[in-house]
């Protein structure tokens, strides 16, 4: 009866100290993982975004709402933000309504099963799909080494993201 009565306090304390352990073990990592995602990580992505042209889209959300701003009621707005779902970005960040979008998509599924939207509303994302003549203009949101124009106006300029305008009697890429 004695050797029992040891060996459950002994494996008591050792259940206890494992759990203590392993508490300590967790506290510490999040405080560390905390400490690190509210100071440093924030700078390294934006860094990394500004270095590799991906990621978060950084000043997306601003280029856009600089596009939409500027333009005129009769102008296409040419998004081209270099992914497959370009429409998600302008219906996440509230530029377009669910609604308009539904009713004026442009759409169709590609062969490997990918859903493609070259528009809706006033909002384009295949160069084909611009005017096509030299008297509509037109305003966009693409990369600064993307421009859809020979001469652009720019409206604003940032290392991932250009909005501008391409005017009626300037030429076309």
């Amino acid at each position: 009866m004695g050797s029992s009565v040891f060996t459950a306090l002994n494996y008591q304390v050792l259940r206890t100290g494992l759990l203590w352990g392993s508490l300590l073990y967790v506290s510490l990592f999040c405080l560390a993982f905390q400490g690190y995602y509210f100071t440093k990580y924030n700078e390294e992505i934006l860094s990394e975004d500004i270095n590799l042209g991906n990621g978060f889209r950084v000043g997306l959300e601003d280029a856009l709402h600089v596009a939409v701003n500027h333009s005129r009621s009769d102008e296409q707005i040419f998004v081209d933000v270099g992914t497959h779902h370009p429409y998600v970005w302008v219906l996440f960040y509230g530029l377009g309504d669910i609604s308009r979008f539904q009713a004026t998509r442009k759409m169709n599924v590609t062969a490997n099963g990918i859903y493609h939207v070259s528009g809706f509303d006033r909002f384009v994302f295949d160069r084909e799909a611009l005017p096509t003549t030299d008297a509509a203009s037109f305003v966009f949101v693409t990369r600064p080494d993307r421009l859809p124009c020979a001469a652009p106006q720019i409206l604003k300029s940032s290392p991932l993201w250009t909005a501008g305008r391409c005017e009626a009697h300037r030429g076309r890429l």
